[in-house]
């Protein structure tokens, strides 16, 4: 995927996913919790972490484009509103796979 993302001029990078993370999707009730992480910061990772148990060992990535979605100005090839942001990159990744 960073490469990817790299080829098509879209910024990325990995977030650390850290077993203390965890913690945040602990739940007396369920095995895991769906919640954003409030005053406790990392909260894209926390998204991840809740995907995380899901994946197993299934190869996966967990993209949180929320922040880069809709642009307030043109900025280079992306233009003034919607951005598209990581479409590129996941075209570049399926064409990728499926040379493989």
């Amino acid at each position: 995927m960073e490469e990817a993302a790299a080829a098509a001029g879209e910024k990325t990078w990995r977030l650390p996913m850290w077993k203390e993370y965890d913690e945040y999707i602990k739940s007396d009730v369920a095995d895991c919790r769906n919640v954003g992480a409030g005053n406790r910061g990392a909260g894209t990772i926390v998204g991840a972490k809740f995907l995380e148990p899901f994946a197993g060992k299934t190869p996966w990535v967990h993209m949180d484009i929320a922040g880069v979605d809709n642009m307030p100005s043109d900025r280079g090839w992306v233009t003034k509103g919607a951005s598209g942001y990581s479409v590129r990159a996941m075209i570049n990744l399926g064409l990728a796979l499926g040379e493989g």
